[in-house]
C-alpha cells in the first residue's frame, strides 16, 4: 500500500514521551499515549539490549563535542543498525549525527 509508514522507535523514546506526558499532560493521557503505540500496527517498537546500550554507550563516549542525550545515542545506533535514513524528530542532533529530519520540521 502505497504512503504507508511505519514509525520506529525505542523503549527509551517510549519512556521519555511518556513520563513529559505525565508531567505535562497528566497520568490519562500518559496512560493513553502508552497504550496506543504499544497497540499500533504502525509502530515498531524496539528494546535495547545490553549490546546495544554498550554501542551507544561508546557512541555517547566518542562524540564528546556533542550535546546528545544518550537517549539520543540509542536511536542514532538502533537507526544505522536497522539501515534507517529518516528521523522523525525536533531537534537537529539527527542531522548532525547523519540522519534526514522528516518531515522537514527542522532546519
Amino acid at each position: 500500500m502505497p504512503g504507508r509508514v511505519t514509525f520506529v522507535t525505542t523503549d527509551y523514546v517510549l519512556d521519555e514521551t511518556i513520563t513529559l506526558l505525565l508531567y505535562h499532560a497528566g497520568h490519562e493521557q500518559a496512560l493513553t499515549f502508552g497504550d496506543m503505540v504499544q497497540r499500533s500496527r504502525h509502530v515498531k517498537l524496539v528494546w535495547i539490549d545490553a549490546d546495544t546500550s554498550e554501542r551507544a554507550w561508546r557512541l555517547f563516549k566518542q562524540y564528546d563535542d556533542k550535546v546528545w542525550a544518550f537517549t539520543d545515542c540509542t536511536s542514532f545506533t538502533i537507526m544505522r543498525e536497522m539501515g534507517l535514513q529518516q528521523a522523525f524528530a525536533f531537534d537537529h542532533h539527527f542531522e548532525q549525527a547523519g540522519f534526514r529530519i522528516w518531515p522537514g520540521m527542522v532546519s
